[in-house]
């Protein structure tokens, strides 16, 4: 957030702890969140968390889990769903750690 209440950025891919401008936070794993989104949005069709404005948005991020993706699409495996929700957890130590790790994952799952 600037001094104008104005966010950098594009507002759906905005981790948590960009939201709540916890500046010793945001590292790498800001990135994988911002992954899992553009995942979830792919498989899904849509953003996990939409509103008419920045605040709605998030205020989503920070208090609401998104919608499962095999409720939106039971055509994706449970995998995918798990990469996508561990990518995108509220909190970055619950998140996978590298992008590697994603990425491995993302693998086994087209080669399984």
């Amino acid at each position: 957030m600037t001094l104008t209440d104005a966010f950098r950025g594009t507002p759906h891919y905005a981790s948590p702890e960009q939201v709540e401008a916890n500046p010793h936070e945001i590292d790498l794993r800001t990135d994988i969140y911002s992954l899992g989104v553009t995942l979830y949005e792919v498989v899904t069709g849509r953003v996990p968390f939409d509103g008419e404005t920045t605040r709605q948005v998030f205020r989503q991020i920070i208090e609401k889990e998104p919608v499962a993706p095999r409720r939106l699409n039971k055509a994706i495996s449970r995998d995918l769903e798990t990469v996508s929700l561990t990518a995108m957890e509220k909190n970055p130590k619950r998140r996978c750690q590298t992008t590697s790790a994603v990425g491995g994952d993302l693998e086994r799952i087209l080669t399984s």
